[in-house]
């Protein structure tokens, strides 16, 4: 109800606006004798009641591609869903090569819940020259660079990517080339997956409904002629609740 609302009332002259879920590591257990989200009920619900068009990223996923003591998926691990998403987004991906810059370490959110000891893990966050020329605003703390380094070591430090939880956040490339703009609601995935879309746009706004109501964001964010992208987790999906869209404005 929340984002066909969304859809219903600020998209309306987007150019393309599609939907995609990214499912918890749960979902690629193999053995069902884990207790797991009715993984079939939620995408069948989805499909059948939001008025979007449906890009299906699960096959671009598997159970290796995601932290062992996190619940995030590592950055190097999300081409294949870039290649997905660009059969309809269309912004002509093409390989960019990347420096692979390596913490050691990595201690996730879920390391804590662990009933034994577990070795740490290495974050992976890949850099390219190109990320020298965008200007990444957010609205809560001004400018900040695409991977937050000094990040790197604090309680989590998956927040090297995009500087962590944030409510609104405008990222712009100055290369000239480019023209097309994309908007991505999101969650915590997003902070990872974004920076490797940079390349291809002109500019990127992240709004994460979290931290922010919709009718604010929407006092920042121009929908008009822009492609749109809903990108949530199943985690999200399945807590709704937390998303600051008001349905009776």
């Amino acid at each position: 109800k929340k984002i066909n609302y969304i859809n219903d009332k600020y998209l309306l002259n987007s150019k393309n606006v599609y939907y995609a879920v990214i499912p918890d590591k749960a979902y690629y257990l193999e053995d069902d004798k884990y207790l797991k989200m009715d993984y079939d009920y939620i995408f069948s619900k989805l499909n059948k009641e939001l008025d979007l068009d449906y890009i299906n990223v699960v096959p671009t996923l598997k159970m290796e591609d995601y932290y062992k003591t996190d619940i995030h998926i590592k950055q190097d691990s999300y081409f294949d869903m870039i290649k997905e998403l660009d059969k309809y987004l269309k912004f002509n991906y093409k390989k960019v090569n990347y420096e692979k810059r390596v913490y050691y370490n990595f201690y996730g959110a879920s390391y804590s819940k662990v009933y034994k000891s577990f070795p740490s893990e290495t974050i992976v966050y890949l850099y390219n020259n190109i990320y020298e020329n965008v200007q990444v605003n957010h609205l809560e703390f001004g400018n900040k660079p695409i991977y937050d380094t000094e990040k790197l070591g604090e309680v989590d430090s998956y927040n090297v990517f995009l500087s962590g939880p944030s409510s609104l956040i405008e990222i712009v490339n100055d290369d000239e080339v480019l023209d097309k703009e994309l908007i991505v609601f999101r969650d915590s995935f997003g902070s990872s997956l974004v920076p490797l879309l940079v390349p291809f746009y002109k500019k990127i706004t992240l709004i994460d409904l979290r931290y922010i109501t919709m009718d604010k964001a929407a006092e920042y964010v121009d929908f008009e002629d822009k492609d749109v992208l809903f990108l949530y987790s199943t985690l999200i999906v399945n807590t709704s609740n937390l998303l600051k869209v008001n349905l009776h404005e």
